[in-house]
């Protein structure tokens, strides 16, 4: 249970508590003081009813701690509490929670918490024992047509005369059409479930099946006579035990197998037509459906990724699970990183670790069912053109037409559902279960909504017939045709069901609730509304008056939607808004974003390399930040971003002009995620980060948003943009939804309640458009696209700034003894680091302002820059011997060593390096190489020409087909270094700028040789 959980539950006890306490002053209670104890009692009651429907249909998350456990019970006594001091005042709020799990969770969860016999304290008299007589009749639904066919077969069966039935169909008022489906759902009605409910001796109950088998075999009405045959004699749950009809049954069980059961009639006597077709072979031939795409099933994802990175030069790969991940740069393996699955990815030295494999190519969107166990479906999101609701729905239908399938003929069902379950009718049975639960979620409604709004659309199938026209290439033998099947099923059957949906559920409610078999029952008697005669209405004991405890529906977000749908055109604004809810709470966060990058700049900017940044997790960031203020703020405001990414992950893949990072994993792990992606990169950069691609997503929506607007506002753009630092919440069309529209909504929502035509709920929508406008739109500024971008440790480093600390400083060269102390003392690959990013500072202060040469780096560091302990130098060495003199000299000895001890580490050198300069060596140049390192100075060399390929330098000065001998000779002529020993005389011609990298490896391995040999 969450922590948001418990606080309710014990909000809700102190409401009860105090108003338990309020009701013993009764009747001298001041009306103000009344009406505040009503709106905390409904307030507790709620919560209570919450929590149990919570605890009867997930009890696996019962009492988790003692803190969840001791907030129950204390919510349990303070309602048992307030029942007892209330009896003598009035029974309404005992009669509440009734009402509220009826209204609000639908009447089978009301009789599966009033079945259990923990909770038989707040059952009411009236209402125990009763149970088992509450069946309510969602065919109903179906029309006046069902209720007469209904009622003929009731009387038929009472007087055992077949023929009032069959005279009921020589009546004009029963279409033709709809004669069979309409019966088999009356058969289902009045002899399967009657026979089970009712205690009838078994002569009987044997008459009345050979009654109805009679008029099955005899009758040209019901053509399908194997499915009323089952039904007849209650034969249906073939393969399915849960579809079998026995006493006593779990209401939610019957439900679903009523819902079953209809679809199954639908499926066989409506006449075929394109868009039924395959979801009649699912239920009568699922042999035929085996290499078929099935819809809401999702699509392999990587030729949408594909799209989404577009022309970027990026290499797939496959984790040992099978999970894809690319690498960008080279792409080839150069470093070891982590899936989410856990395993190891990646590689070094240009080979893949043990496990991994090229990734695929080709699109293995498979077919059959793959979503596996219901248990383990996420929340549910859109598929393809689908919205969520229509992804929901459909589904369901595809389910239930499965498991009507599956019941009669299981054994096709395994050779396209993968993997194959121990139970494939359970199997189904789980997933229909869960569908049903995603839809009443969505429309934030009670499950007993959700199945009879399946009920409607069945009963608009049924109705429709083959009046199906304009479709074609809908067999789902292609992900095409199921793409175009999803979309013709939605515009000629749901979309249809959407509009009204609210006026629908209303109007198919009160047809269930008028059921005259239901009227007669308690439990209508006690749930039903009652209203006050005029005469006995009283302010001074409004307490008690029924009225004030009728279950009320909140206002949401998705119900003013659902309403909005016929008028989506009248108010474009609004619309715009509803469309991008997401979008725009998101960018309620963009002045974050912008801080965090503020955050990370002012400590890293020019201060990590890309490889640091590639292999520092962002939790290792957050632990180097000194506890306190500073680290609580960067850990709030990285997961403000890994919120905000979760959330249009989805939207950023649907992008073609925006540059897509490797990392599109669903969310930002900071255990796994590298830091790199919290920087910001430039658009053009090779590797891109997430959260350069947030930025650039936001900033584009919201002048977007701004563009729209003005359009339709006819206002003119002024032309004026605002730079990303002086960015805040007021200047970015941003909107939460809870925090901001809601209240708008409440503000321009018409609430009234009539007794006997339920709430009616409207909105002005022209008042709310206006209002958005109003406060969102106007005053907000369009954002340049131009964000500060990050750069790298090598990115800083250029010619003219090592140009400009030899003219303000003159170099010398750091003496061979203290060089190989210094080597020796930096064996730690995170100590040379530091030691480099410490140089690399100070280099870059030098090269504006100079200093005194003789003066000790450590000093200058320590003293004029202020730098900490944590950056120093961490050679004893050079922070004793080497002077500002020395700089590029330490610059040049520390680099080379920290590649070193990546190449050591099977890491690559050059990540930054562009791929025109890393083709490695062929064999006769190799030889050629080698031959002559005995006539050069090596260790210069090594070192000279790993600075030649990591100070950044005009690309035109840099050709790959350039001799190295000639282009080295030219830069270290240029820089006015001495002459390396050998090098011009002896390096090989045959060597090009294009195997520079190469070069290198080779020159630092012999180097490495030859150090080994002469120290031993």
């Amino acid at each position: 249970m969450s922590e948001r959980q418990i606080h309710l539950i014990e909000l809700a006890a102190d409401q009860l508590e105090r108003a338990a306490k309020c009701c013993k002053g009764f009747p001298n209670i001041p009306l103000m003081l009344q009406l505040d104890m009503i709106a905390s009692i409904r307030l507790g009651l709620s919560i209570a009813c919450d929590d149990m429907h919570s605890q009867v249909n997930h009890p696996a998350g019962r009492d988790v701690n003692d803190r969840s456990r001791r907030s129950r019970r204390r919510l349990l006594e303070s309602v048992q509490t307030l029942f007892r001091d209330f009896e003598v005042v009035t029974k309404w709020p005992k009669l509440f929670i009734p009402k509220y799990l009826y209204k609000r969770r639908g009447l089978d969860t009301l009789l599966s918490i009033g079945q259990s016999p923990e909770s038989q304290w707040f059952v009411p008299d009236e209402m125990r024992g009763s149970q088992g007589d509450v069946v309510p009749d969602r065919f109903v639904v179906c029309g006046e047509a069902y209720r007469r066919v209904r009622e003929a077969t009731a009387r038929s069966i009472l007087d055992l005369d077949i023929n009032q039935l069959v005279n009921t169909f020589k009546k004009p008022d029963i279409p033709r059409q709809d004669r069979e489906v309409l019966t088999l759902l009356a058969i289902f009605t009045e002899v399967t479930l009657a026979t089970v409910l009712t205690e009838q001796n078994a002569n009987v109950v044997c008459q009345i099946q050979q009654l109805m088998l009679l008029f099955s075999r005899s009758n040209d009405v019901i053509g399908n006579k194997e499915l009323a045959e089952r039904l007849i004699l209650n034969n249906h749950g073939g393969h399915c035990t849960m579809l079998s009809f026995r006493p006593n049954q779990p209401p939610r069980q019957r439900s679903v197998s009523a819902l079953i059961v209809h679809m199954g009639a639908v499926l066989a006597t409506t006449p075929s037509n394109p868009l039924l077709e395959p979801l009649k072979a699912l239920a009568a031939a699922p042999h035929t459906m085996m290499a078929h795409y099935l819809p809401t099933m999702p699509d392999d994802p990587l030729p949408e990724l594909k799209k989404a990175l577009g022309n970027q030069e990026v290499g797939w790969y496959q984790c040992p699970k099978g999970h894809h991940y690319i690498i960008g740069d080279c792409t080839k393996p150069a470093v070891v990183g982590k899936c989410n699955c856990g395993a190891d990815i990646g590689g070094t030295g240009y080979k893949l670790m043990t496990g991994n494999r090229p990734g695929r190519q080709d699109d293995a969107t498979s077919t059959g069912h793959i979503i596996g166990d219901a248990k383990d479906r996420q929340v549910p999101s859109p598929e393809r053109q689908l919205s969520t609701f229509e992804t929901i729905i459909t589904r369901l239908v595809l389910h239930a037409a499965m498991l009507s399938g599956a019941n009669t003929n299981l054994q096709p069902f395994t050779n396209f559902i993968r993997p194959v379950p121990a139970n494939i009718t359970d199997f189904l049975w789980r997933h229909v279960n869960r569908d049903l639960d995603d839809l009443a979620t969505d429309l934030d409604r009670s499950i007993d909504d959700a199945t009879l709004l399946v009920h409607i659309l069945l009963t608009i199938v049924s109705q429709s017939g083959n009046k199906v026209v304009g479709v074609w290439n809908v067999e789902w033998t292609s992900t095409q045709g199921r793409g175009n099947w999803e979309n013709a099923f939605n515009n000629v059957y749901i979309k249809p069901l959407f509009k009204g949906l609210d006026n629908r559920l209303q109007k198919a409610n009160r047809l269930v609730d008028g059921d005259h078999r239901l009227i007669g029952t308690s439990f209508h008697r006690v749930l039903s509304d009652i209203a006050t005669p005029p005469a006995q209405l009283s302010l001074e004991t409004v307490i008690s008056l029924p009225e004030m405890w009728q279950y009320r529906p909140s206002v949401s977000l998705e119900h003013m939607s659902r309403r909005f749908v016929e008028h989506q055109a009248t108010f474009p604004m609004l619309k715009m808004f509803l469309d991008n809810a997401t979008i725009l709470s998101a960018m309620c966060h963009l002045p974050d974003i912008f801080h965090l990058i503020s955050l990370l700049r002012t400590r890293y900017h020019r201060n990590i390399d890309l490889t640091e940044a590639l292999t520092m997790k962002i939790a290792e960031f957050l632990k180097s930040l000194p506890e306190g203020q500073q680290r609580n703020e960067c850990d709030m405001l990285v997961k403000c971003f890994g919120s905000i990414w979760t959330n249009i992950r989805t939207f950023l893949l649907r992008q073609d002009n925006i540059p897509l990072p490797e990392n599109m994993d669903p969310s930002i792990d900071i255990q796994t995620t590298s830091l790199y992606h919290l920087l910001p990169m430039k658009e053009d950069a090779t590797i891109t980060s997430c959260m350069a691609a947030v930025v650039l997503f936001l900033i584009r929506k919201n002048n977007e948003f701004l563009d729209i607007y003005r359009r339709q506002a006819g206002v003119q753009d002024d032309g004026n943009y605002r730079i990303w630092t002086d960015v805040s919440t007021s200047n970015v069309v941003s909107c939460d939804p809870a925090r901001d529209l809601m209240p708008l909504v409440l503000s321009n929502c018409n609430y009234s309640l009539a007794i006997g035509k339920g709430t009616q709920v409207g909105y002005d929508f022209a008042a709310l458009e206006k209002q958005l406008i109003d406060r969102f739109l106007c005053g907000r500024s369009k954002i340049e696209e131009k964000c500060e971008t990050f750069q790298f440790r090598q990115q800083a480093r250029d010619v003219a700034m090592f140009s400009a600390v030899r003219k303000q400083i003159p170099q010398e060269t750091i003496s061979l003894p203290v060089q190989r102390q210094i080597v020796m003392e930096s064996t730690s690959l995170e100590k040379v680091c530091v030691s480099l990013a410490a140089v690399d500072i100070a280099i870059f202060f030098l090269a504006s302002a100079g200093g005194d040469g003789d003066k000790l780096l450590g000093e200058y560091l320590h003293r004029v820059l202020k730098m900490g302990k944590t950056s120093r130098l961490h050679s004893d060495k050079a922070q004793n011997c080497c002077r500002l003199k020395h700089a590029l000299s330490l610059w040049q000895l520390l680099s080379v060593q920290r590649a070193r001890l990546l190449l050591a580490n099977g890491q690559d050198p050059f990540d930054n390096v562009d791929t025109s300069y890393i083709k490695e060596l062929e064999e006769d140049q190799i030889t050629a190489l080698k031959k002559v390192l005995k006539d050069i100075d090596v260790n210069t060399l090594v070192a000279e020409t790993y600075e030649f390929v990591v100070v950044s330098d005009d690309k035109e000065k840099r050709k790959p087909e350039w001799s190295l001998h000639d282009t080295l000779a030219s830069y270290l002529e240029e820089k006015d270094a001495p002459e390396i020993n050998g090098f011009l005389a002896h390096f090989p011609e045959t060597i090009l700028l294009e195997h520079v990298c190469d070069t290198w490896r080779n020159l630092a391995n012999y180097s490495q040789e030859e150090d080994a040999t002469v120290n031993t």
